[in-house]
């Protein structure tokens, strides 16, 4: 989590080495999120606010929502059921 100065928003950062997307083979992975995040707009997606690269690491800056990923959940819980209820509050 972080926060902007000159306004005080709070977005989420992403920081990813690039040693390790290379060593766990997940180039394409990255490229093909970054891309899909670029063009996506919806309500139900995190919105992709900025992105950067330097010589070490990847940075994308989304919208900060609170709760989680969506897929830390999922691997926890290994199956949704109909009846799974998500709570909005932190």
């Amino acid at each position: 989590m972080c926060r902007e100065k000159s306004n005080g928003e709070y977005g989420a950062l992403k920081i990813l080495s690039i040693g390790d997307v290379i060593r766990l083979k997940q180039v394409e992975h990255v490229k093909n999120e970054k891309n899909i995040l670029q063009q996506i707009r919806h309500p139900f997606i995190v919105e992709l606010k900025w992105r950067h690269r330097d010589s070490s690491f990847l940075y994308m800056l989304f919208e900060y929502v609170c709760g989680g990923e969506l897929f830390s959940y999922l691997r926890n819980a290994g199956r949704f059921s109909t009846s799974t209820e998500w709570s909005r509050g932190c």
